[in-house]
Order: structure tokens, then sequence, then C-alpha cells
């Protein structure tokens, strides 16, 4: 791709290689999650395909490698058998914990 290129805003592009006509032929996500099927947006209710469902879960942030970076960090600190909180974050509906025993 050259620099002038606009990247593509799929983010998952399914194919079907094996077409009979019961199944779409492509299925692809955009960045946004929003959902294509043979280059239409998907409408569960309203689609051509029986019993063809798509869940996409949206999330509103990217994992950089901080916490690869932060595990690295805490190897080289930590000494045998300690166990180390690599991320303790609380939400009013979930709690997400990593922790590393080193």
């Amino acid at each position: 791709m050259s620099i002038k290129e606009k990247p593509s805003p799929n983010w998952i592009t399914v194919k079907n290689l094996r077409n009979n006509g019961k199944e779409p032929k492509s299925i692809t996500i955009d960045y946004n999650g929003n959902v294509y099927i043979d280059g239409e947006p998907f409408d569960e209710s309203n689609s051509r395909y029986e019993n063809l469902s798509v869940d996409v879960e949206k999330h509103n942030r990217i994992s950089t490698g901080e916490e690869t970076q932060k595990m690295f960090k805490k190897f080289q600190e930590a000494s045998e058998g300690e166990i180390v909180t690599i991320k303790d974050e609380k939400d009013k509906n979930k709690r997400e914990k990593t922790t590393i025993k080193y």
C-alpha cells in the first residue's frame, strides 16, 4: 500500500469459498462494528439468509501492549513465587483484574 492509498475501513472479512446460495458470499465487519452481508448492511429482522445471526461486541478501548510491557518490567523486579497485579479496573458492572505469579 502506498502512502496516498486510504486504508480499508474493513476490520474483518470472511469469504465463503463454497457458495451454494444458502449462505452469504461474504461477511464484513468494519472498525465501527457495522456488519455487512454480501456488501449490504446486515439487518437481522430482514435477512435473506434463514437462521443467520451476527453479534458484534463494541468496546471503547484498544490494547496497545501496555499490559505486556508492564508484565516484562514486573518480571525483572519480582522474586520467584511472587504474585503481582498487572491490571485492576473496576466498573459498575464488571471488574477486570490481571495477576501473574512469577
